[in-house]
């Protein structure tokens, strides 16, 4: 009978080494997941180094500084008033600012 009890010993082992094992892959798992939520594999799996990233990112902050000047120009000069209410510049200066934080 002393067979047959070490025979269970050893695959109650052999199933809890595979029960964390599994447990461990689960965890790795959930971080990957999380990494790629943030974005942090982008940056890994770029092509691009630190300085092409930072300049492809200025040419983003340069284009939606045209496009606030695009539609500064539209609300001071605004053609269609009735539709949006007119904001002074330091208005929308301070919208900027608040959606640049948030990003």
């Amino acid at each position: 009978m002393t067979g047959v009890g070490d025979e269970m010993n050893d695959v109650s082992r052999a199933i809890e080494r595979a029960e964390e094992e599994t447990d461990e892959m689960e965890a790795r798992s959930e971080a990957m997941d999380e990494l790629a939520e943030t974005g942090a594999f982008d940056e890994a799996m770029s092509d691009k180094d630190a300085i092409e990233r930072e300049l492809s990112e200025g040419r983003t902050e340069t284009e939606v500084e045209t496009e606030l000047e695009t539609l500064k120009s539209n609300v001071d000069g605004g053609s269609d008033t009735e539709s949006a209410p007119q904001k002074d510049s330091s208005t929308v200066d301070a919208e900027l600012e608040e959606i640049k934080k948030d990003e």
